[in-house]
């Protein structure tokens, strides 16, 4: 099987198709000639053909998105049905809306029935299909049981939405309130406390300690307020940037592991997708080396890839699984494999039920995630509400202290 081009770029394009119908789309190319070489074979004509801009990538991320899934769900479905590969496309291609989508399965379509493997058909559309997603692919076709290996390739994507929701659910409403907060604290001192300055300014009494700070805070937000948010969008755009480069993105991800709170859910999650996607990849067939390799890349974590790697190069040398994961452990001098993971891998090795207990590590590391987000939902919610209407209310007692004192006088 051809690997997929690592320099492959998606394209959107805009153009006429043969009916003289208007079509919009993305396909994936090396170069902006390659596309409109590969558009023009699909009989499309006045092509407006620019490359994609890179989204900014999300803290948990996985290619396998709910379309992707749900085509191989239905694949699955209808080659158990005795539906041939490229009939079944075709059955697929009816039934999705997105013309996107839509035209990565005419080109699947085509390059099958030119006689290509379904695997390397796949590895065109890198934006679609992960290299694991084209392996496992691969492993099946060469096996004879494409079929089942879809079913392994749909239970593993909807698993790791599963798990993936679950880590957004848990940090979305923090970061809903705390941006809340943050709104209406702008907006108090930008719009409201501006007025009351004004009428403290007509009475010439000496106003309390905590309205002079608020006061002083909210002249502060009204002179340099766009440069706070220079800054803050600027940091964001650093920050963001900086993930290109391996050294930093690792730093990154270590502060993120070791953050209160947040870092163990996100530890759980780790070793809940480093199991989950081992055990499918080693019950494909694959062996264990570049299962793990594999397995390392699916964390999103670059602490969790050099682990991996590590792992895979002492296996390679002749150590077991669970002595290399405590080994890469102690050389990381963290706990990046957690101790259950490690025990239900030492038992999978002694009793040859490596790919069994590797599920089961996963079942139990993504129950981990359940708990851990339901107790950070649960931590978290009154703290935050307590915050809000500290800094809320404090303001608004702030400013109206003179107003009482005045009160208490007359």
């Amino acid at each position: 099987m051809k690997a997929p081009n690592p320099t492959s770029k998606t394209f959107r394009y805009q153009a006429i198709d043969r009916t003289g119908k208007l079509v919009k789309g993305e396909i994936d190319a090396a170069t902006l000639e390659l596309a409109r070489l590969n558009l023009q074979k699909q009989g499309l004509s006045r092509l407006i053909v620019r490359q994609k801009r890179t989204k900014l990538a999300r803290l948990v991320r996985s290619k396998h998105s709910q379309e992707t899934t749900l085509f191989f769900r239905k694949l699955t479905t209808l080659l158990g049905a005795g539906i041939t590969l490229t009939h079944a496309l075709g059955i697929i291609r009816q039934t999705t809306d997105d013309t996107r989508f839509q035209a990565v399965i005419d080109a699947i379509k085509a390059d099958i029935e030119s006689g290509q493997t379904f695997a390397d058909s796949l590895a065109r559309h890198p934006a679609k299909f992960s290299k694991l997603t084209i392996a496992l692919v691969n492993a099946g076709e060469t096996s004879g049981t494409l079929d089942e290996m879809l079913a392994r390739i749909s239970d593993y994507g909807e698993k790791s939405a599963r798990l993936t929701q679950k880590i957004r659910q848990a940090v979305r409403y923090p970061a809903i309130v705390l941006f809340t907060a943050v709104v209406v604290t702008v907006i108090l001192l930008a719009k409201v406390v501006p007025i009351f300055s004004e009428m403290f300014a007509t009475m010439g009494e000496s106003l309390p300690l905590p309205t002079r700070l608020v006061m002083a805070l909210s002249e502060f937000v009204i002179a340099y307020g766009a440069w706070l948010l220079a800054v803050v969008i600027g940091g964001f755009a650093l920050w963001t940037a900086g993930r290109r480069h391996a050294e930093f993105r690792t730093r990154q991800d270590g502060w993120l592991l070791r953050a209160p709170i947040i870092g163990k859910l996100v530890l759980h999650a780790i070793n809940a997708r480093f199991a989950r996607t081992l055990a499918t990849t080693f019950g494909a067939g694959i062996t264990l080396v570049p299962a793990i390799i594999s397995a390392g890349k699916s964390a999103d974590n670059a602490v969790f890839e050099r682990a991996a790697s590590q792992i895979a190069t002492d296996i390679q040398a002749g150590s077991r699984l669970h002595t290399a994961m405590q080994k890469a452990n102690d050389s990381l001098g963290r706990t990046v494999f957690l101790p259950m993971t490690m025990h239900m891998v030492h038992v999978g090795e002694e009793s040859g039920r490596l790919q069994e207990m590797l599920e089961k590590a996963a079942e139990y590391q993504e129950q981990q995630v359940d708990d851990a987000s339901e107790h950070l939902t649960s931590l978290i919610e009154p703290v935050m509400i307590v915050v809000l209407g500290l800094l809320v209310g404090g303001l608004v007692v702030a400013m109206y202290l003179p107003i009482f004192s005045l009160g208490q006088a007359v």
